[in-house]
């Protein structure tokens, strides 16, 4: 029988990478074509300012996915 030491997450490689696709989202959200169902013709937002506040939005919710995640493996690594 071996004893191995149980393998932790990288948690600052999850915690960027899930910044990374958040951004990723949030650009993709941000540039699309205006005119969906949320489109208000009143409000006429730069195309530039709306792909980066939503860019940093998905920013902040990626790495918090992220976050949860690492925990969620550490505490999974740990169990056994």
């Amino acid at each position: 029988m071996t004893d191995r030491l149980p393998r932790t997450p990288n948690f600052k490689r999850i915690i960027i990478t899930g910044a990374l696709l958040g951004l990723a989202i949030g650009l993709y959200f941000g540039l699309r074509e205006s005119g969906g169902p949320s489109y208000n013709a009143q409000m006429n937002y730069d195309d530039g300012a709306a792909a980066m506040f939503l860019g940093a939005f998905g920013i902040f919710i990626g790495a918090g996915a992220g976050g949860i995640l690492a925990v969620l493996l550490d505490r999974t690594s740990r169990d056994s």
